[in-house]
């Protein structure tokens, strides 16, 4: 459930990360060929639902102009992959504050005038921006802070790319916490980058077993990044953030060096060059690892943010609030909770697709629920079962409720309907949420109470499994998507034609388990047509032995069962084996009964519920599959 399909995002400080992600997002909008990407759909959002409606600089050659130009304005000098149409969308004049380093100002050509909270914010709620990305120059602490408290007041999620701590301080989580907004950072861990990359071997080192001594990362760059890194009094939280994000993957004490502010003006354009030194002890002897790795370093950060405002977007529809730990784990260098990247890319995965919740109502007892010597269904059971799985593979949220105490009763199962019903109510409106039931109650006073609670369910989708909903259902309740199952008017024909095409019969005995409208309407069905050839129709219910046992064994005289005791009732009889039988459902007493006495033809509805998921793919047509046993 998306309330809106388009994900507004602001941006502070545009320089070639920003310029790298703009770009990113209209290749996908123009030419759908953006190749390389970690999601290219995430949790139904793709990358071309990212539009951009503000933007933050200080610089005079970009405050003032459509994004579209400003991105392309110098210094920056990250690669054109794209061409980025006219936005209407103009460049406005944020605070300097701590922004700006003082060798950089020839470059940066700040604008110095007083911008306060109060206007950002404005424009920020103009816009409608529902997520700021940060990405202010390293060393900027108090122009972050800055731009974070703009996004708790405007009602924005917030990315911070850089490495100035908010994210991982739990004070500063607690705010986005109180205001109902979600947050990640801190520190973008880039897509490929040097920290990704050599985190991932020092913790293989580790994982073999070898004894790490030296462990060594240089990177070198010409890009603004690296010429403002210049001024060692702003790499301060830089080095925090790139050694906390190395010695967290590896289980030894190790002394990791990292040298990031490597400039050097041969380098061409925003890419960058990054060395990676290990030594270790490997069984008595010395293991020396040296590698080298170049990027275009502010796209390598962008194929990351991509994903980043994505999760933001989901955790709004969804109404939650704070640091989203998973995403901060694979996302960025410095967390508020550092992970191995391959369990935080687990946890951020099942996070992504716990996009719906779904619960099952049984009608009948399931054998999870049942108590020792108790009876419950055996196909409702497997069918449950196979419903489960299928729906945790596609990482659905998915619960069952069912009978306790009866195996099957009418006013039990409206009860569990009504649980249901206000669990699924209390989960936020961004979720899907999907109530799963048989309409099969058939008492007319229940049925209308059955109603009146479905009329209750503004928000939730209702699926029909096993027994359809009848007129009056479908005319009351406005929210019924869709149906999973049979044909019951089909099912009760085909069991007719069956038993007719075995033997002469004269009269039918229907022997059914339970009251059900599913039933109900394949009784219909053999009435309607035995009517036409002249045949009589008799109707038990399981229960009704004795009576049934009179007509067991009789010439011209066939059975039809509807669920599995009614055929084990039947075939428990040692006249029934002169009588032409077919079966509607299969356990395993039944199966044993049709190998042993090989006279009847069964029916089984096994298998049809499992391959469905509840998830826009409900509303399949199925006939039963036939088992002929000669």
């Amino acid at each position: 459930m998306k309330a809106n399909k388009e994900i507004l995002v602001a941006i502070a400080g545009l320089g070639n990360c920003a310029s790298a992600l703009i770009q990113a997002v209209y290749r996908e909008k123009s030419k759908k060929d953006l190749k390389g990407v970690m999601h290219r759909d995430l949790g139904g959002y793709s990358i071309a639902d990212v539009k951009f409606v503000a933007a933050f600089d200080v610089d005079k050659n970009k405050v003032g102009k459509d994004i579209s130009e400003a991105i392309f304005s110098g210094p920056n000098c990250t690669e054109k992959i794209s061409d980025v149409s006219y936005m209407g969308v103009y460049v406005s004049l944020g605070p300097v504050l701590d922004g700006v380093a003082s060798h950089m100002k020839d470059e940066f050509c700040p604008m110095e005038q007083k911008i306060t909270e109060e206007r950002i914010v404005a424009i920020l709620r103009e816009s409608k921006a529902e997520v700021l990305l940060n990405y202010m120059p390293v060393g900027s602490d108090e122009a972050t802070a800055f731009y974070a408290r703009c996004a708790l007041k405007a009602g924005c999620g917030f990315v911070n790319c850089m490495p100035s701590f908010i994210c991982s301080k739990p004070e500063w989580g607690e705010l986005f916490r109180k205001a109902g907004l979600p947050c990640i950072g801190d520190d973008i861990k880039s897509q490929i980058g040097a920290s990704v990359l050599n985190r991932s071997i020092l913790h293989l080192f580790d994982m073999r077993g070898t004894k790490i001594e030296e462990a060594l990362q240089s990177n070198t760059g010409n890009n603004t990044d690296f010429r403002n890194m210049q001024d060692l009094t702003r790499l301060k939280t830089k080095f925090a953030s790139k050694t906390n994000t190395l010695i967290s993957n590896v289980s030894q004490d190790i002394v990791a060096k990292v040298i990031c502010n490597g400039y050097d003006p041969n380098i061409k354009g925003d890419h960058k060059i990054c060395h990676i030194h290990i030594k270790a002890i490997g069984t008595g002897t010395e293991v020396v690892f040296d590698s080298k790795m170049e990027v275009v370093d502010s796209y390598n950060s962008a194929g990351v943010v991509i994903d980043a405002v994505r999760v933001i977007k989901i955790a709004l529809n969804r109404g939650i609030s704070g640091p989203i730990i998973p995403a901060c784990a694979y996302f960025m260098k410095l967390p508020p909770e550092q992970m191995e990247d391959n369990y935080a890319n687990f946890l951020l995965d099942e996070w992504i697709h716990d996009g719906s919740r779904t619960i099952i109502c049984s009608h009948s007892r399931i054998q999870d629920f049942s108590f020792s010597g108790q009876r419950y269904s055996e196909f409702w059971t497997r069918t449950i079962k196979e419903l489960v799985e299928n729906a945790r593979k596609h990482h659905l949220k998915i619960k069952v409720m069912s009978p306790r105490i009866h195996y099957h009763d009418e006013k039990e199962y409206l009860k569990i309907i009504e649980e249901a019903i206000k669990e699924l109510l209390v989960c936020p409106s961004g979720y899907e949420r999907n109530l799963v039931i048989p309409f099969s109650i058939t008492d007319p006073n229940l049925k209308k109470k059955m109603i009146t609670l479905l009329q209750s369910c503004e928000g939730i989708n209702i699926y029909s499994i096993n027994v359809a909903p009848d007129e009056e259902f479908l005319s009351q309740v406005p929210n019924i998507c869709g149906y999973a199952g049979m044909d019951e008017n089909k099912i009760g024909e085909e069991l007719y034609k069956e038993l007719v095409s075995r033997a002469e019969v004269s009269t039918i005995i229907v022997v059914r388990h339970q009251k059900n409208q599913g039933l109900e309407w394949r009784i219909q069905a053999i009435k309607r047509m035995a009517e036409v050839n002249q045949k009589k129709v008799i109707v038990f219910g399981a229960h009704e032995q004795r009576q049934i046992k009179k007509y067991v064994g009789l010439k011209g005289v066939g059975i039809i069962t509807l669920g599995c005791r009614g055929t084990e009732i039947i075939l428990g009889f040692k006249s029934s084996r002169n009588t032409p039988i077919v079966c509607m459902d299969n356990n395993s007493k039944v199966d044993a009964f049709l190998n042993q006495m090989k006279i009847a033809t069964s029916y089984s509805q096994e298998g049809f519920y499992g391959d469905i998921v509840f998830s826009g793919i409900v509303n399949a047509e199925m006939t039963p599959r036939k088992e002929v046993v000669s």
